[in-house]
């Protein structure tokens, strides 16, 4: 009796073992399959979170209800940004045309600046055309058709991820206990916990990521302004924009600015090169450090690890989520990790 006992433990731990491994290998399977849709709904997440969070503070400013907070926060949210595009969009355009027009200009001027020296023209005789993959990006994004399927394509997955993250805001106890349920009694307030340390610590990482972002763009326009290079308000938007993708895109923004300094000689391109370094500087050492205090701290390796795994695997849109995705796995299992000493310590004290 004993023995048959210890059969059925035995293949009820390998049934659970092997509905365990089985799930974990669907459920990749079903991520790489839909894994535009995934990086959609989680996009909308975090929007969802960062709407909550400042639903949360509207309430606790007027003590509304959080039905009226959430209706004051999205009204107020899309008037900011409607009044924002209202104001810079015009000259941005002006000032993207004109990059358009002088970037050739200024990688012509670069390429006669390197080909006065040997290695410059060894460089120049292994390197693509540049010249001839400007005007060939030029012309493709000149085409009507392709700049409108384009521009529909955002516009459709920006609205997705408002409308996702508006619901998730409404709601967001209810979507918690939905996923709550899904584990067994014992492990549901923990469940609960986690997603409320989840949910915090993204908060957080999304304020502090932000802040960077606006200290970024205001340095750099202020830094663009004073050395005199042309379109410094597109490049300092763009720079801000582009410092929501850690690591690589502080290296991406400074290479525009960078080309134009050029036109203006060596001199000025090394006086933006030591800008860029300065800010990152800055941003890296002061303050991240500080804006991140409450929320989670990646190692570097795991950071580039997890953007150029998803930026391969996904795209534009894995290598924008990269960080995020990762801050969020980290968070989960220092959550379960906090949990699980908990328990062990009332264990303990039992």
């Amino acid at each position: 009796m004993a023995q048959l006992v210890r059969h059925r433990a035995q293949a009820n731990l390998t049934l659970r073992r092997l509905i365990i491994y089985t799930s974990f290998i669907s459920g990749i399977v079903l991520l790489w399959v839909a894994h535009a849709v995934f990086l959609l709904v989680f996009a909308g997440l975090l929007f969802g979170i960062f709407l909550e969070g400042l639903t949360r503070l509207v309430s606790r400013w007027t003590h509304l209800k959080h039905s009226w907070s959430l209706t004051i926060t999205v009204l107020a949210f899309f008037a900011i940004s409607f009044a924002s595009f209202a104001l810079l969009l015009p000259g941005i355009i002006d000032q993207l045309v004109a990059l358009q027009l002088e970037l050739p200009q200024a990688v012509t001027r670069l390429e006669q600046y390197i080909g006065q020296y040997q290695w410059g023209r060894d460089v120049l005789q292994t390197v693509p055309n540049v010249r001839e993959l400007l005007g060939e990006s030029k012309s493709l994004f000149s085409q009507f058709m392709g700049a409108l399927s384009t521009t529909i394509s955002v516009a459709v997955q920006a609205t997705l991820v408002v409308v996702i993250g508006i619901y998730l805001a409404a709601e967001p106890e209810q979507y918690s206990e939905t996923i709550v349920r899904l584990f067994a009694r014992r492990y549901r307030e923990r469940v609960k916990r986690t997603l409320h340390n989840v949910r915090e610590r993204m908060w957080w990482w999304l304020i502090s990521v932000g802040l960077s972002a606006l200290f970024i763009t205001i340095l750099t326009y202020i830094g663009l302004r004073l050395l005199g290079i042309p379109l410094a308000l597109s490049l300092a938007i763009l720079t801000g924009l582009l410092a929501f993708i850690p690591n690589f895109g502080h290296i991406l923004s400074a290479i525009p600015p960078t080309l134009l300094a050029l036109m203006a000689g060596p001199v000025q391109a090394l006086l933006v090169i030591l800008l860029f370094f300065v800010i990152q500087f800055v941003e890296s050492n002061v303050l991240t450090p500080l804006l991140h205090r409450k929320t989670i701290r990646m190692l570097p390796v795991i950071g580039v690890a997890a953007q150029l795994t998803f930026g391969l695997l996904f795209g534009f849109m894995g290598l924008l989520l990269a960080d995020p995705l990762m801050a969020t796995v980290l968070v989960i299992l220092e959550s379960v990790e906090e949990e699980r000493d908990k328990q062990n310590i009332e264990d303990r004290k039992s």
